[in-house]
């Protein structure tokens, strides 16, 4: 009866409220369907982006190098256990001039077989519009977005801004035509990312064939993992299936970045052996064309002296021709006068006819003589004159011809003082690489004076065992190293103290054990300064074994040690460790050499380590230093 009269009541208070019943009905109902599609709406968005990924084979792994990956890499990746397919490829970030804007633009290649059937093309980038790339020198850019303020249309043409002058080292050209437009997988986020250009956030992408590339080594790497598109991308099975594939990886990335970074080497040891080549080609050019240069100027000298001496000649010859006019001019003076007088005889003559036959006779002789007199006269005045005008003429010619070969020599002189200038600037230039002759030279009169020191320090060092005190105890104290290399030098307490004007107190006979009686025993060492004879007799002091242990110990700091000056002090100081280890008795004479060897020996050394060259070095005779000391240093006075 209980449940009957419930029921009624239901029944009553529904009736009586059909609008209050109907609105709860309502909320209800709406509550449960907004409920259901929360529900739903997340597990349907990772099923589409996962069926999205698959149809644009998305891929599983990105893997990036600083050194950048080489085919032997790609194929390495390709045999790692998991890995279905590799895909290559190159992708850099640029300013693109897209209608009137600049837009920070990455520039991802595509591989040259973009058909459905190649497994490898991985990332495919979905056209909506256009085509996609055929040839060299056209692209596909994405579409833009609803600010996009470019314009830019198929067929237009983008340009990459090469604003450091480094475009031909990543790109084959600078101008792309536009095919078409594209959305891709890889940028499904509102933000493209960042870029280390221009404003520093990404505006558009655009896809170029791998052939516009110019780079020599690939710069992304993308994998997809075997099994993974039967997976969801979301779930914890496809993180499982990834996981040992990019533990295999890793492992394999520490194998293939020392590979890699040999390769890296040997490319930067040949190039810089052929700038150096290079250099001492160039260097000979330079010296030739200098030796030339001053040769030339020398020469012109010559040339402009034996021109002035010319000109004075020629002066000389025109006084002279001059002289001889005045002759000329004399001798017609006097064929004048001489005309005059026979005229007179003439005039005489006549009144003497007048006067008798007899004496017109002589008159008429006289006359005739008369005459052969003006004649030769007058044959002496126009010869006279005919030399006086070739005279002339002959001076001027040779005035203007020494004129000319003097304006022709200095011009030669002022080329060879430009020539001269300009080899002067090229070899002012490279110059600097003299200064690595110089370091040498300080190296080679380092080991000198060890060798010098190792010839006569036997007698100091016997002499030196009245100032030790406790010669014969080991080095206890636990002296700290990194503090004797700040100090770099500081003259250390104790028995060092004792060092001084190249006097050596000896320590007696000892062992070194550990790494504090190294400290402490280099420690000492610092305060003999640069005495290198002491030093060298401070070494002979120890055992075989204490030889060894400090040798250790001086790698281990040099090792650890940063700053270059101490570094090569420390590696002079393990030389001569090196070479009091070697020498069981009376010091090596060492291996001679040549001055004909000495180019390839000094090429030898710069390949070497600061500590292998010093042990070349000291492995040299004395006779063979000071000849290679004098080389260097005519070298380092050019």
């Amino acid at each position: 009866m209980r449940v009957k009269a419930f029921h009624k009541d239901v029944l009553r208070a529904v009736t009586h409220s059909w609008s209050r019943f109907l609105a709860l009905f309502v909320i209800v109902a709406l509550g449960a369907g907004f409920y259901s599609g929360l529900r739903t709406t997340a597990p349907n968005m990772r099923a589409t982006a996962d069926a999205y990924y698959d149809d644009t084979r998305f891929f599983d792994v990105r893997l990036v190098s600083t050194f950048g990956f080489t085919d032997d890499d790609v194929e390495a990746i390709r045999a790692t256990e998991g890995v279905e397919s590799v895909m290559a490829g190159y992708s850099a970030d640029w300013l693109v001039r897209m209608g009137e804007k600049d837009v920070v633009t990455r520039l991802h290649s595509l591989p040259s077989d973009l058909s459905e059937d190649n497994e490898e093309y991985l990332n495919r980038p979905t056209l909506k519009e256009g085509r996609m790339p055929e040839n060299p020198g056209e692209c596909v850019v994405s579409v833009g977005g609803a600010d996009d303020a470019t314009g830019l249309a198929i067929g237009d043409t983008v340009t990459i801004e090469d604003t450091d002058g480094s475009l031909g080292d990543t790109l084959a050209r600078s101008e792309f035509t536009v095919v078409g437009f594209v959305e891709s997988s890889y940028y499904l986020s509102m933000s493209l990312g960042t870029s280390t250009v221009g404003s520093g956030t990404l505006g558009r992408y655009l896809y170029v064939l791998e052939d516009d590339f110019s780079q020599e080594y690939y710069t992304d790497l993308y994998l997809s993992v075997e099994g993974s598109r039967e997976l969801d991308t979301f779930s914890g099975a496809y993180e499982e299936l990834v996981q040992p594939v990019l533990d295999s990886l890793e492992d394999l990335a520490g194998v293939r970045a020392e590979i890699r970074y040999g390769e890296i080497r040997d490319e930067a040891e040949e190039t810089l052996a052929d700038a150096e080549q290079t250099y001492e080609e160039e260097k000979a050019k330079a010296e030739k064309e200098l030796d030339d240069a001053y040769q030339e100027l020398l020469d012109g000298e010559q040339e402009l002296e034996d021109a002035e001496q010319e000109l004075l000649d020629g002066e000389q010859e025109l006084e002279d021709a001059k002289r001889e006019l005045e002759d000329a001019r004399t001798e017609l003076a006097d064929g004048r006068q001489e005309l005059l007088d026979g005229q007179a005889e003439y005039e005489d003559g006549v009144r003497q006819f007048e006067e008798g036959k007899a004496d017109y006779e002589d008159g008429v002789r006289q006359l005739e003589e008369a005459k052969d007199e003006w004649s030769d006269g007058w044959s002496e005045y126009l010869t006279g004159l005919n030399e006086y005008e070739h005279n002339a003429s002959l001076v001027e010619q040779q005035k203007e011809e020494a004129y000319e070969q003097f304006a022709d020599a200095r011009k030669q002189i002022q080329d060879g003082q430009k020539e001269l200038e300009e080899a002067r600037k090229l070899l002012a230039e490279q110059k600097g690489s003299y200064e690595s002759a110089k370091q040498f030279l300080s190296g080679v009169e380092q080991v000198i004076a060890v060798k010098e020191a190792q010839g006569g320090g036997g007698e100091e060092g016997d002499g030196g065992e009245e100032g030790g005190e406790g010669g014969d105890q080991a080095i206890r104290d636990d002296a700290d190293a990194q503090e004797f290399l700040a100090s770099s030098g500081e003259a250390a307490s104790g028995d060092a103290s004792s060092a001084s004007g190249g006097t050596v107190t000896a320590l007696g006979s000892m062992s070194i054990a550990s790494d504090a009686e190294a400290a402490q025993f280099l420690q000492y060492l610092s305060g003999l300064g640069t005495d290198v004879q002491a030093i060298s007799a401070a070494l002979g002091q120890l055992d075989d074994a204490g030889l060894r242990c400090f040798h250790g110990y001086l790698e281990g700091v040099i090792a650890g040690t940063s700053d270059e000056t101490q570094k090569q002090q420390l590696t002079a100081l393990l030389a001569m460790v090196e070479q009091a280890q070697g020498s069981g008795g009376d010091p090596d004479p060492g291996e001679s050499l040549t001055e004909d060897e000495i180019p390839a020996f000094l090429e030898k050394l710069a390949g070497m380590s600061e500590s292998e060259a010093a042990q070349v070095l000291l492995g040299l005779d004395l006779d063979s230093l000071y000849l290679l000391r004098d080389y260097l240093e005519s070298r380092a006075a050019v």
